[in-house]
């Protein structure tokens, strides 16, 4: 068996299982935890058959074959492997520092300087960061370095290769991704969810979802009908699983995807945003930036002209797998997935269907007051 170290939480009534060498995440059950603890015990394949056909309704056979089908699976998805997935290239031709262009950004005392020689990106991430852009670079800050060329762009946080072979849309992702974290505290930062975030009364919602799926719009809808803005795309998760820091910045939406004519916010196009196909958005009201949220009620939310409203309570499991699976991701590969867990199982989630701004407003009022009954 290859070396692998594996962390084991309760997600539901399931078994979630990560490796925090890889990432590579599974959900598994009670007869999982079984096999992976005999494994960590040193039993063989034959052995573990042999408990679970003893302790169980499994003849030998089909013991067996559930063993090494579950053993397959982990393996195909990650759970053993001595490395992490993407490996970085080392070897990156830095551009001459003459060409570097750089812009920081602060947050209660806390810098973060990004250099690239592409004018444009820094553009971008200055659209969305500009409350927190400052004059002057602070040394003891952290740096993100962005350089290569079309589609094999490089991220460097802080001397060291992040990620390699990147398009554009990766790049301005990842490095707005870093500022981010960077600003929120990355001691204190578990994780970047992916997702919209408004807030009542200083408990908050978070809106995931994939790109494309609706959820900056709806955040936006919510802040035009007085909830608060929290921060749009990544939002910075606590270690302790149970809130958020805010980091309230422009939402960007793409032009073709407003719904509704009164989706259009007075504060919204730059001539960078209609450039670019974006709108960059600036909700007028606003937590203070740095602030602390409790979140409330996480929603995953499908927006169709044809839909019928509905809303769904969804477990915790699959919650977390539409985290996962929307681009939400632990700061570090190498730590652990508790807090992501935790949020899962403390906080309701809910999957809505809407067609129109009044019935995506009505239900998600709905779902957080249902929340909030639920989670005090």
């Amino acid at each position: 068996m290859p070396p692998f170290e594996l962390e084991t939480y309760d997600l539901g009534s399931s078994v979630l299982i990560r490796s925090r060498i890889s990432g590579a995440t599974v959900i598994s059950n009670a007869v999982g935890l079984d096999i992976l603890t005999g494994l960590r015990c040193g039993e063989t394949e034959a052995s573990l058959a042999a408990r679970l056909s003893k302790d169980g309704e499994l003849n030998a056979v089909d013991a067996l074959s559930l063993v090494r089908a579950t053993l397959d699976d982990w393996d195909s998805a990650g759970l053993f492997l001595a490395e992490a997935f993407e490996d970085p290239a080392t070897d990156v031709k830095r551009p001459n520092p003459a060409e570097m262009l750089s812009r920081t950004f602060a947050l209660d005392g806390r810098t973060c300087t990004v250099r690239s020689p592409f004018r444009i990106l820094l553009d971008q991430v200055s659209a969305v960061l500009a409350p927190y852009e400052v004059a002057s670079s602070d040394v003891s800050g952290c740096t993100i370095e962005a350089v290569g060329g079309w589609d094999d762009f490089v991220v460097i946080s802080d001397g060291d290769v992040h990620r390699s072979g990147l398009d554009h849309d990766q790049l301005r992702h990842l490095v707005l991704r870093e500022v981010i974290a960077s600003l929120a505290g990355r001691s204190a930062t578990a994780a970047l969810l992916h997702a919209s975030c408004v807030a009542q009364a200083g408990v908050c919602m978070v809106i995931a979802g994939p790109s494309g799926s609706g959820k900056t719009t709806l955040a936006l809808e919510l802040a035009m009908a007085g909830w608060d803005h929290v921060g749009d795309d990544l939002i910075p998760l606590l270690r302790d699983g149970c809130g958020v820091c805010a980091v309230p910045a422009a939402a960007s939406v793409k032009l073709d995807r407003s719904a509704e004519p009164a989706l259009r916010a007075p504060q919204s196009v730059s001539d960078l945003g209609a450039a670019l196909g974006l709108d960059y958005c600036v909700p007028s009201t606003a937590v203070a930036a740095g602030s602390k949220l409790r979140v409330g009620a996480i929603l995953f939310p499908t927006y169709s002209p044809d839909a019928v409203a509905a809303a769904e309570r969804i477990a915790p499991e699959h919650a977390l797998i539409g985290l996962l699976g929307s681009g939400s991701d632990l700061v570090r590969i190498s730590d652990s997935i508790e807090p992501l867990a935790s949020l899962c199982n403390s906080v309701p989630a809910f999957r809505i269907t809407y067609g129109g701004s009044s019935t995506a407003l009505r239900l998600c009022a709905d779902v957080f007051e249902v929340a909030g009954r639920e989670h005090g």
